[in-house]
């Protein structure tokens, strides 16, 4: 007559055969749904690094979706694509530089999913060509009239800008209406509007 197996005796002979490959084991709940789809990140956690001057809205688009995985759905914006924008986030997140394209483009962003919905905003119909960007261009020097290189000439409020070279020019596209930065070690920070005039000189 056969003795019964000890619960003590199965156990061990289910991780002999485990061992050997002649068991499979059912995966935990946990470990069935790691192999699911991966959760959607939210917008501000996605990395998305993006300098761009000058560049075509349709092309900066693409950009964004080659780098997220993110795909943009238009709605009426085929006047808006060929809109050139200039943004400088070498080191930011989706949300963030959806927000710098947006404020530049006169377009609003959706996110469902892994989709975007493109849709232009009545301030952007409205200001159109405010919101185009300009060059604007000048020299920084100090009271000899020599140039100051390495100048900091950032927009207010924003990550566009750039520096100074050795003989004190800049040159930087920004919306009409910005509020320009300039700051140097040593010397106070100075503030000046950008209107209808391209080149800014400053002292």
């Amino acid at each position: 007559m056969k003795q019964p197996i000890s619960p003590r005796q199965k156990r061990a002979w289910r991780s002999a055969l485990a061992g050997l490959g002649l068991l499979t084991l059912s995966p935990a709940p946990a470990a069935l749904a790691a192999r699911g789809p991966l959760a959607r990140q939210e917008p501000a956690v996605v990395p998305c690094a993006l300098t761009v001057r000058q560049q075509p809205l349709a092309e900066v688009l693409a950009s964004i979706e080659q780098q997220t995985g993110y795909r943009f759905l238009y709605v009426d914006q085929a006047n808006r694509l060929a809109r050139r924008i200039t943004v400088e986030a070498p080191h930011s997140n989706l949300k963030a530089v959806l927000a710098l394209v947006a404020a530049q483009a006169g377009v609003a962003f959706t996110v469902q999913d892994k989709r975007i919905v493109v849709k232009a905003t009545e301030r952007g119909t409205a200001a159109a060509s405010a919101a185009d960007p300009v060059l604007v261009q000048g020299r920084v020097t100090d009271a000899t009239g020599a140039g100051l290189p390495g100048v900091s000439i950032r927009v207010k409020d924003a990550t566009t800008g750039t520096t100074s070279t050795n003989d004190g020019s800049y040159q930087l596209s920004v919306p009409m209406g910005s509020v320009l930065t300039f700051s140097f070690i040593g010397y106070l920070p100075q503030q000046l509007t950008v209107g209808e005039k391209t080149t800014y000189d400053l002292v």
